[in-house]
């Protein structure tokens, strides 16, 4: 998808629109390839460590 034209990336739009509600720790996706997207986009927003982003199957698959 090119996204040149974009002023902002989609990814870091709902990751600003999620820092906005406020005490929100984690942000869940449903797709590795999501958690490397949303990943940047928190770092690219400078919120590392403000909201961790988490594949939900990490939060479900008991551990060994």
């Amino acid at each position: 998808m090119d996204d040149s034209m974009a002023v902002e990336r989609p990814s870091e739009n709902r990751i600003r629109e999620t820092l906005a509600l406020g005490d929100v720790k984690m942000f869940v996706v449903a797709c590795p390839k999501d958690t490397v997207m949303y990943t940047a986009a928190v770092q690219n927003l400078g919120a590392t460590g403000q909201i961790e982003v988490r594949d939900i199957i990490d939060l479900v698959r008991p551990r060994a």
